[in-house]
């Protein structure tokens, strides 16, 4: 059994929930919160490199603003909101 090297942001405060990240076999990435460890999420280097592209050019700023509406406006989490 391998041990798994978790790695996380020097900008993690201590309290703070984090993403930890570890290299896997073969050439695999695991992600995973640090408040809920036992959820891994496995992908390869190119989908997380798309994502990570994505995600910083604001393709899902808009679940920020669904995510707030569903808090503020009591929506169902299986709602759609537009």
């Amino acid at each position: 059994m391998n041990v798994v090297a978790w790695r996380q942001s020097s900008y993690c405060q201590e309290s703070a929930s984090c993403v930890n990240v570890a290299v896997g076999e073969p050439d695999t990435i695991m992600l995973r919160e640090s408040e809920h460890p036992e959820a891994i999420l496995s992908t390869t280097r190119a989908p997380l490199r798309a994502f990570i592209r994505a995600a910083k050019a604001g393709h899902f700023d808009n679940f920020a603003v669904v995510q707030t509406l569903r808090e503020t406006c009591g929506v169902a989490e299986s709602t759609s909101v537009r």
